[in-house]
């Protein structure tokens, strides 16, 4: 992964968080779940007429307590950059306005074998092209 885009995803999973690791739920909100080793899932969500809403930033993790899915809700629906990963860490970034993904990877399922391996041999590729270019 370029170091811009590493740098970018890594400020991105911060800036969600607060200096103790706990997400910063926006003004009217408050932390839903909790983050490994007591839970697996941890957002922000509003109640609103008897309903409870995600709103703001969301967290996902395997058991292991590696990361899984990151992004943000905005009133129940996906919207911005979320990062989903496999338990052995393959990752895509996937971008939704207004709850629609458009043109983005699938997230990478654990037991999609056939996609992580070819995801890792495209990188492989790429990186041999890279050198032969250079």
């Amino acid at each position: 992964m370029p170091p811009l885009i590493a740098t970018i995803l890594i400020l991105f999973s911060l800036s969600s968080c607060s200096g103790d690791g706990k997400l910063k739920c926006p003004s009217g909100t408050k932390i839903v779940g909790k983050a490994p080793p007591e839970g697996f899932r941890q957002y922000c969500g509003k109640s609103s007429y008897g309903s409870f809403t995600r709103h703001g930033p969301y967290r996902t993790w395997y058991r292991s307590g590696v990361s899984k899915e990151i992004g943000e809700f905005n009133n129940g629906i996906k919207d911005g950059d979320w990062t989903c990963s496999s338990k052995y860490g393959l990752s895509v970034v996937q971008t939704w306005k207004e709850g629609d993904k458009g043109k983005s990877e699938p997230c990478p399922a654990d037991d999609q074998k056939e996609f992580i391996v070819e995801s890792l041999r495209d990188k492989a590729k790429n990186a041999s092209d890279k050198k032969k270019s250079k």
